[in-house]
């Protein structure tokens, strides 16, 4: 089965899963996403979480990498950058 298909899979059986189908929602149609970005927009403050749960447990392949951001005192800090392999 390709990543595709187990993503399809996902969102159309598993809708208990709110704030995991969310997450892979946005991954599959919008593309990458960080703690920031799931918190202010979804609310969504354990974004490791879901993607553990993706990957370990319904093993749908997401891949991640450290950039670096600004910070709110003009340094930087590093965040995982979550996105679907293409």
């Amino acid at each position: 089965m390709t990543n595709t298909e187990k993503i399809v899979e996902f969102l159309h059986k598993h809708k208990e899963h709110e704030q995991t189908r969310i997450i892979l929602s946005h991954l599959f149609f919008l593309g990458e996403i960080t703690q920031k970005t799931a918190t202010e927009d979804y609310g969504i403050t354990r974004l490791a979480a879901a993607i553990w749960k993706l990957r370990h447990i319904y093993g749908i392949a997401i891949l991640d990498e450290i950039v670096e951001v600004p910070n709110r005192y003009g340094k930087t800090s590093k965040v995982s950058r979550y996105y679907l392999p293409r």
